[in-house]
């Protein structure tokens, strides 16, 4: 399970799970209560994993005291692990966490570079310590610092790098393209375009490909959800690279590039068709509900 609430003493707790822990970014909310349910204890990963918020929301439900001790929010202050927490969104170096809500507890400035000005719609309040820097500006900040995007990014120490899930990956496939054979492209166009695929959230294509196992297993992998659409539907979006041939076999002139925009609602295509023997893929970027 990814959420824990464990009615007993904090010592059987501790016993019990400690063989089993593995980082922050992969351990489950923990929460414990007392069997009277006058106190409601975050144990383990309050920010990531949302124990703190496990912890008020059964407190709330019974009346109890929710107990909670990560710095931040003894503090008054925002912390963006737990906020990425709640977004569902990856933070692909964990191991910066301590160092940007550290300064944050010590009363120091941290920077916040997001990718672009739509992810600050996205942002919570801002408590004080944050510094807003742009991304050009990032090679000159000394300090913690924390950035939010899909851009890939030459990692360093105290830099929290949180990714957004918000790109929509539209696929065309053969039938039978094995799922290895998909990833490679996926991969290769990621790479080339210096894109995280942490940040796939969905992969997107026509509808008659809906039982392809090499597509549901690639999704699988990514971690993505998965999209069909009918071509009629496909044949509303204005792509670039349209296909007679494409348009000749499943009757909608794309199926990468219109299923990436279909699935970006109103999103913008940043990556165009990219062909290989049996796979095409597109990317596009969802706007942020």
């Amino acid at each position: 399970g990814r959420d824990l609430v464990c009615v007993m003493a904090t010592g059987i707790v501790v016993r019990k799970i400690a063989p089993l822990l593995a980082s922050k970014d992969q351990d489950p909310a923990v929460v414990v209560m007392d069997e009277k349910g006058r106190h409601a204890i975050s144990l383990l990963s309050g920010h990531l994993g949302g124990a703190n918020r496990l912890a008020k929301r059964v407190a709330g439900a019974v009346g109890a005291t929710p107990v909670i001790t990560t710095a931040t929010d003894v503090l008054g202050l925002e912390a963006l692990d737990a906020w990425a927490g709640e977004m569902g969104w990856r933070i692909e170096t964990p191991s910066a966490i301590k160092a940007v809500n550290s300064a944050l507890a010590k009363g120091l400035e941290v920077g916040l570079c997001l990718e672009d000005q739509e992810l600050g719609r996205a942002l919570p309040p801002l408590s004080r310590g944050y510094v807003m820097i742009l991304p050009e500006e990032m090679e000159k900040w000394r300090g913690p610092m924390a950035y939010v995007g899909c851009r890939r990014l030459d990692t360093r120490d105290q830099v929290m790098i949180i990714r957004p899930k918000r790109l929509m990956v539209g696929i065309g496939c053969n039938r039978g393209t094995p799922s290895g054979e998909i990833c490679r492209l996926v991969e290769r166009v990621f790479q080339e375009e210096g894109l995280s695929t942490m940040c796939i959230k969905i992969f997107a294509s026509v509808e008659i490909k809906r039982n392809e196992p090499g597509l549901i297993e690639a999704a699988r992998r990514y971690e993505a959800g998965l999209r069909w659409y009918t071509p009629e539907v496909l044949k509303q979006q204005q792509v670039p690279s349209p296909s007679q041939t494409v348009m000749d076999h499943v009757g909608t002139p794309s199926v990468s590039e219109a299923a990436a925009l279909a699935a970006a609602r109103g999103g913008r295509l940043i990556v165009s068709k990219k062909k290989e023997k049996n796979v095409t893929v597109a990317v596009a970027v969802a706007t942020l509900q």
